[in-house]
């Protein structure tokens, strides 16, 4: 039931921020992002579109950019922490890069509203996140 009530609470936050017309978003130290979206796409395979946990990815992310790590949790509840290699502040947009596992990761995410979409790659297959991020929630 736990696990039930993470997911409806990470997708219902996602469909929150989405739909938001005003800004939710500054650039904070912290911030959590959520995935309302996925695509996956292996080689040779026809492409998967459906939610995080249908294509094996998290749901929500915890960046801290003072720390410069992002930690990914998983619908079961699983957490892991990822290194930002590098971050670069736009005129409207925050762009994170890094690397985990053998797989390439970037986000960009509006600094107007908060929109987010991250993108994954390994040497066979891609994967394309849009979402959604916000500070508001962090206490």
């Amino acid at each position: 039931m736990a696990i039930y009530q993470k997911v409806v609470s990470g997708l219902i936050f996602s469909c929150a921020l989405l739909a938001m017309g005003k800004p939710v978003f500054a650039l904070p130290n912290e911030f959590i992002c959520a995935a309302a979206e996925t695509i996956a796409c292996a080689q040779d395979e026809p492409c998967v579109r459906g939610s995080a946990n249908s294509v094996n990815l998290p749901l929500i992310w915890r960046v801290a950019l003072k720390d410069k790590s992002v930690v990914s949790i998983r619908e079961g509840g699983e957490q892991r922490t990822s290194e930002i290699l590098k971050t670069i502040e736009g005129e409207d947009a925050l762009v994170l890069y890094g690397f985990d596992q053998g797989a390439a990761w970037t986000a960009i995410i509006s600094t107007s509203d908060g929109k987010m979409t991250m993108t994954s790659s390994t040497y066979d297959a891609g994967y394309i996140v849009h979402g959604g991020c916000s500070s508001k929630i962090l206490k």
